[in-house]
């Protein structure tokens, strides 16, 4: 009965997470954190922390918590393993550890209206699937089959409780194998090439001819200047400029306008008086 009214909570409250007023109170909080100096390294930018705290708020998660709950692998957010164990703990299941040790994991989640479901998972499982080649099982074989164990046995039985959220201690060595997360970071991030200089003169005297559409261009890629922009956004940028007809330059093949111009433009010319004297050459 108490899961039912939380269920029936949390629909009648889903607008609140699309109010203006929750956005701007969760976009001051998260500069705030982040000008803190006290986050985590994984936290880049204001988006990310936003993102970290109204995951932790769809999940039941104070502010705090949610920051020292959450961690991105591979651009993918992730809960801790023990975060995630207490969720499931919160939701009213009961976790039973069996045999546990550096090659064999056993857990049993139960609860009263669901039944139980139980799960082992094994060092040479882990070897079979190239996850021991990783630096964290090679240190602590005990807990990382713990996770595994818990996530297989969690994710098919209580998915409501995990919030969709994998562990990050298994994400990560799932998609790592012999790298390291920040390796394979830095490697990824050198992969990006910048906007060169011939580029940038190219953008920018194709812009003269086109009509200054810069304004625009910048705005297609929520950029401030040329220079943030990648190689590719580059690309694009000046093929789209090439196919843009050049604006239409006014005729100065004339140095003067004579009066005959401005008269058939209708223009009222008024011409000088002579007095009524004629000019003799004799």
């Amino acid at each position: 009965m108490n899961n039912e009214k939380k269920l029936i909570t949390q629909s009648t409250n889903l607008d609140s997470f699309y109010s203006g007023k929750h956005w701007n109170t969760i976009g001051i909080m998260a500069q705030t954190f982040l000008q803190s100096g006290a986050l985590p390294v994984a936290f880049k930018n204001p988006a990310q922390v936003v993102m970290v705290l109204q995951a932790g708020r769809e999940a039941g998660l104070k502010p705090v918590e949610s920051l020292n709950s959450f961690y991105f692998v591979n651009g993918k957010l992730t809960m801790y393993g023990q975060r995630l164990i207490a969720q499931v703990i919160k939701a009213g299941y009961m976790i039973e550890w069996g045999e546990c040790n550096e090659t064999t994991a056993n857990v049993k989640i139960s609860r009263e209206d669901r039944g139980s479901n139980e799960k082992t998972y094994t060092l040479a499982e882990a070897q079979k699937k190239g996850l021991t080649k990783n630096i964290v099982w090679s240190k602590y074989p005990e807990n990382m089959l713990r996770f595994k164990a818990f996530g297989l046995c969690a994710r098919f039985f209580c998915p409501e409780a995990l919030d969709g959220f994998y562990a990050k201690e298994e994400i990560e060595s799932d998609e790592e194998l012999s790298q390291t997360l920040e390796t394979r970071t830095i490697q990824e991030a050198k992969t990006i090439e910048m906007v060169n200089p011939v580029q940038i003169r190219t953008i920018r005297n194709l812009n003269k001819s086109k009509g200054k559409m810069e304004v625009n261009m910048l705005k297609a890629y929520n950029l401030k200047k040329i220079e943030l922009m990648t190689k590719e956004q580059a690309d694009k940028i000046i093929l789209m400029l090439e196919k843009t007809p050049d604006i239409q330059k006014p005729d100065t093949s004339k140095s003067e306008v004579s009066v005959e111009d401005l008269k058939e433009a209708g223009i009222e010319v008024v011409e000088p008086k002579t007095n009524g004297k004629t000019t003799n050459s004799n």
